[in-house]
């Protein structure tokens, strides 16, 4: 039974280099090494959240996890290869919103987030804040709006590719704004964030845990944060509804999913073993530190969390105005 534990909670431990006290490579008793899979490029808020418990679990288990970053198609290749691996709690995916609403967006996917997953866990929530390159410096939001550009093109924006966050918070942006940007998706935030640092593009939607670096070079500047209320990292950059943009917001989440078939006792250890490493490490602050929220649910939880967020979205992407891949 302790063995059998010890390779459940194995699949959450991370990155086998910074692994401390782990068997040698050859050794007969090392177990097989578990994939953690990041469906998207390096950096990023999908990848800090799977770094950051990388780091976190590294501190109390010994066995080798490889994690693996399989961006392209928006992320559908990386997450399709996790919906064939073998379901036996070896190989994980981690990612966001994107699982459901790049689905949603292209003709075939490749994998279905309901029929070929199976959720593990949630782990947090944070908003996206949207920045503007250079070229729009000190350009108040109402400035931007009027802009003629902002109705025919003029402006473009980067995403992460089509589905994820920044492309949808861009979306909702504009629906209830009326704007028409060009869209210009990439393999990931990292990308999106430097053809914007680039004058390439003028706006990105992008989570906290990205902007700080960002903002650091002096090249992007936050505009509005798509929150509730002001974010204590920025405190003086306004929210949508301060400035008049209403029923805009909108938050990423972040969470693990296994292959469907993954025997439930699996499932259930895997869960426990999340919820549990968040709840009771020095995680928290660290999370607040990349301006994420944590919110874990276990894995029923994340099932019916997942289910309502469908059912929303489904209706926000009923319209023929959204910009959508050509398979």
């Amino acid at each position: 039974m302790i063995r059998q534990l010890a390779c459940l909670v194995a699949a959450l431990l991370p990155l086998a280099s910074n692994a401390q006290g782990r068997p040698e490579p050859g050794d007969a008793a090392a177990p097989a090494a578990h994939r953690l899979v990041v469906p998207v490029e390096p950096g990023g808020g999908i990848d800090a959240v799977a770094r950051l418990l990388a780091n976190a679990w590294s501190t109390e288990m010994s066995l080798p996890t490889i994690v693996v970053n399989r961006p392209g198609a928006s992320g559908n290749i990386g997450t399709a290869s996790v919906a064939k691996s073998k379901p036996d709690g070896q190989t994980l995916l981690v990612t966001g919103v994107g699982h459901i609403t790049s689905a949603m967006l292209h003709e075939n996917p490749g994998y279905h987030p309901f029929e070929d997953f199976t959720p593990i866990a949630r782990f947090a929530t944070a908003p996206n804040v949207m920045l503007v390159s250079d070229a729009l410096k000190g350009m108040p939001l109402a400035q931007i709006l009027s802009d003629p550009r902002s109705r025919n093109q003029g402006f473009s924006y980067s995403s992460a590719g089509y589905g994820h966050s920044s492309h949808m918070a861009a979306h909702i942006f504009a629906t209830q704004t009326g704007v028409k940007w060009l869209h210009v998706p990439f393999k990931g935030t990292s990308p999106g964030l430097r053809a914007l640092l680039a004058g390439e593009t003028h706006i990105m939607f992008v989570t906290l845990g990205s902007v700080q670096a960002a903002l650091a070079t002096h090249r992007v500047h936050a505009v509005a944060v798509t929150h509730h209320e002001r974010l204590q990292v920025l405190p003086d950059v306004p929210t949508l509804s301060e400035l008049g943009i209403k029923n805009a917001e909108f938050a990423q989440w972040y969470g693990m999913f296994a292959p469907r078939g993954t025997p439930p006792s699996v499932v259930k250890s895997l869960s426990e073993a999340a919820v549990g490493a968040l709840k009771g490490s020095a995680m928290t602050p660290q999370f607040k530190t990349q301006g994420l929220e944590p919110a874990p649910l276990r894995h029923d939880e994340f099932e019916r969390f997942l289910k309502a967020e469908s059912r929303r979205l489904e209706k926000m992407l009923d319209n023929r105005t959204i910009d959508r891949p050509v398979n």
